[in-house]
């Protein structure tokens, strides 16, 4: 007896979405998408529910990045998992108590998003925050001792780092971030934040 009915597509979830969308911020800010094809691009993700949608957005881009990212996370597996912040609409925020290490990211799509890193100890192997605002925005508080490297591309938006890098011995925290009409806000955590 045989099934002649195909299986169903495979659901495509929120972390998936993630790193489609963080694909798609790399190849934005390397030229290989122009700002527009991104926008489209973005749009059409954030509307996507299966796997066989998720392909086609980032098919013709090749494998630059993708092998890093296989690398990074073989290397760098977190001590604490810190789930993706993703803010549709709404706001969300993550304050991680443990030690932290390798990838985390932040979007605020018409939302507020925020990764408050402040009570957490940032490992050797350090922390790598993918941050995106679209029409959004997206507030990352670092430990007071730590090295911040922010590194993006604000369109029509806003990227505001610490004052200061941090001391060149403290934990690193490298931040790529894309504000599209959107703020990405980078703030060293105050002694009165960490009394509460």
């Amino acid at each position: 007896m045989s099934d002649d009915h195909p299986a169903p597509p495979a659901r495509a979830s929120d972390a998936d979405r993630e790193r489609v969308a963080e694909l798609l911020n790399e190849a934005l800010a390397d030229g290989r998408l122009a700002v527009d094809e991104h926008k489209e691009r973005i749009d059409r993700l954030y509307a996507t529910k299966t796997h066989a949608e998720l392909t086609p957005l980032t098919a013709d881009l090749g494998t630059v990045g993708r092998d890093v990212e296989r690398r990074r996370s073989a290397d760098a597996v977190p001590v604490e998992r810190v789930a993706p912040q993703v803010a549709i609409l709404a706001s969300t925020m993550v304050r991680p108590t443990g030690r932290v290490r390798g990838r985390m990211s932040g979007v605020g799509f018409f939302g507020s998003a925020r990764i408050d890193l402040s009570y957490a100890t940032v490992d050797e192997g350090g922390v790598q925050i993918s941050a995106q605002a679209i029409m959004g925005s997206v507030d990352i508080v670092v430990p007071a001792n730590a090295r911040v490297n922010l590194t993006g591309m604000p369109l029509l938006g806003a990227l505001s780092p610490t004052r200061e890098p941090g001391p060149a011995d403290g934990p690193r925290i490298d931040i790529k971030a894309v504000a599209l009409l959107g703020s990405i806000t980078v703030h060293r955590a105050e002694p009165e934040e960490l009394e509460q």
